[in-house]
């Protein structure tokens, strides 16, 4: 998908999906056209499974905000039966 010269290209499988980031403002850019994206569709996206994984080394980032709501950001995720940790440990 190509909006406003953002690629999204998302990792998907069922009714999960990843979105993937090299940078705070194209994933904030990302998240508003999600979000824009399943309003036009009709889809909702639960906000309490909804998680924030940042692979980093340094401190926490801002808060990230999905649909006027704050996304948790966790140290590690399990996706597909696998656990990814932030620092890739």
């Amino acid at each position: 998908m190509i909006l406003v010269g953002i690629v999204i290209i998302p990792l998907l499988y069922a009714d999960d999906s990843v979105l993937l980031a090299r940078c705070r403002f194209i994933l904030d850019t990302k998240l508003r056209i999600l979000k824009d994206f399943f309003s036009t569709m009709g889809m909702t996206v639960n906000i309490d499974k909804t998680k924030i994984m940042i692979i980093k080394f340094k401190d926490t980032y801002a808060n990230f905000v999905y649909d006027n709501s704050n996304l948790e950001e966790v140290s590690s995720y399990k996706y597909l039966g696998i656990d990814i940790h932030h620092k890739l440990n």
